[in-house]
């Protein structure tokens, strides 16, 4: 078994359940507010070897800046400007949402470590179709 013999602290992981001294094993950890995924996980290989803490991402939020006008997205939808809300976990996506008569340039933003990917969407005016 391996000992755990130094106090840890993570921005993304809840150390509270872990004793020190004391094994990788008997450590309860839980992601932090802002965190998601999991389960979190801790282990040591090796005595004298890293801690290793995995299973929290950063969720992404949106900001003001994927908000609709007029401060942000010309045209964008009343919030949420994302169909899953203001919060988006690590590794879904935020479908993008458009007033009435607009659609958004990329369909969706890929939430990766607590950034969007591409980082912003536009909303541009539908094609009308011909009359007559």
């Amino acid at each position: 078994s391996v000992t755990l013999s130094v106090a840890v602290q993570s921005v993304m992981f809840n150390m509270s359940g872990c004793m020190v001294p004391g094994t990788a094993q008997s450590c309860n950890i839980s992601c932090l507010p802002g965190f998601a995924g999991g389960p979190p996980v801790v282990s040591c290989q090796r005595d004298g070897g890293l801690f290793v803490m995995s299973g929290c991402k950063a969720m992404c939020r949106v900001s003001p800046s994927l908000r609709s006008e007029p401060n942000g997205i010309a045209n964008a939808a009343e919030l949420p400007t994302c169909s899953e809300g203001s919060i988006v976990l690590h590794g879904a996506n935020c479908t993008n949402r458009c007033s009435a008569g607009f659609l958004p340039d990329v369909p969706a933003l890929l939430c990766s470590h607590g950034d969007f990917q591409p980082p912003h969407f536009s909303c541009f005016a539908q094609c009308k179709l011909p009359s007559g």
